[in-house]
C-alpha cells in the first residue's frame, strides 16, 4: 500500500460502506412495508434517507476507483479496476478486511434484491392502479381471445361471421 492509501484508511472506507449498506436495507425494507401499505407519507421520508445512503455509497466508490487508479498507473477499465482492489484487499495487513470487504458485498447483493422486489412491487401497484383508473373512465381492456389456429388478439377487432 502506498503512504496515500493506508490501512487504516481502508479499513474505514469499508466499515463505513457496511455501515450504509445495511442502513439502506433497513431502508428497503420499510420502503416495501410502506408500499404495501400505501403510506406515501412515509415513502417520501423513505426515498430521502435512501438518496443520501446512496450518496455515501457512490462517493466512497469514487475514492476506491481513485485509489485502485492511482495504484496502477491510471488504468481504467473496470476489470482491471476490480482485480487490483481485490489484490489490494487480499494484501492489506488488517486481519478481518477480506471479511469486511465479503460481507460488504454480500449486503450489496442484499440490497439490489431487496431494490428489485420493491420495484416489482410498485409496478404491480401500478398496473392495479392503471386497471382501476380505466374501469372508473369506463375503458375496459377487451379480453385476449385465440383464432383458429391458435394465435392471440386484443378481440376489438371485428369479425366476418363467414369466419367466425
Amino acid at each position: 500500500m502506498t503512504a496515500a492509501i493506508n490501512s487504516h484508511d481502508l479499513r474505514k472506507q469499508i466499515l463505513q460502506d457496511v455501515n450504509a449498506c445495511e442502513a439502506l436495507l433497513a431502508l428497503l425494507e420499510a420502503e416495501r412495508n410502506a408500499l404495501a401499505a400505501r403510506d406515501t407519507d412515509s415513502l417520501d421520508k423513505i426515498i430521502e434517507q435512501k438518496i443520501t445512503q446512496l450518496g455515501i455509497l457512490e462517493n466512497s466508490a469514487k475514492v476506491r476507483t481513485h485509489w485502485v487508479t492511482q495504484l496502477s498507473q491510471g488504468s481504467d477499465s473496470n476489470a482491471d479496476i476490480e482485480k487490483r482492489w481485490e489484490a489490494m484487499i487480499a494484501n492489506s495487513d488488517i486481519a478481518d478486511i477480506t471479511e469486511q470487504w465479503q460481507k460488504l458485498k454480500s449486503l450489496q447483493t442484499a440490497c439490489q434484491t431487496a431494490n428489485d422486489v420493491n420495484g416489482k412491487i410498485l409496478a404491480r401497484s401500478q398496473r392495479t392502479n392503471a386497471r382501476v383508473l380505466d374501469l372508473m373512465r369506463g375503458q375496459t381492456a377487451p379480453p385476449n381471445l385465440y383464432t383458429a389456429k391458435g394465435n392471440a388478439f386484443a378481440g376489438h377487432s371485428s369479425n366476418k361471421v363467414g369466419e367466425a
